[in-house]
């Protein structure tokens, strides 16, 4: 991954290409992650946005929602100790 911005405590942007076996490029996304203190607890909030260089790319970025979905939760249960 690429940093293009850290604005410690408030945000991360970061650039990442997903690579086949071969290391040959699939997809190129850009994410964009801030965070907001909600009453002594943080929200997180995640922008993500992927551009397929390959066809097989299209099936990745179907699942990118649930593939975020479950690194929060994963965050998540780190941060809570579970």
């Amino acid at each position: 991954a690429t940093f293009d911005e850290v604005a410690e405590p408030e945000c991360l942007v970061f650039r990442a290409v997903a690579l086949d076996q071969a290391n040959k490029p699939l997809l190129e996304s850009l994410t964009t992650v801030t965070f907001h203190d909600a009453g002594g607890k943080t929200k997180v909030i995640v922008h993500a946005s992927g551009a397929p260089i390959e066809p097989v790319a299209a099936d990745m970025l179907k699942g990118m929602n649930e593939g975020w979905r479950q690194s929060l939760e994963r965050l998540a249960d780190l941060v809570e100790g579970r």
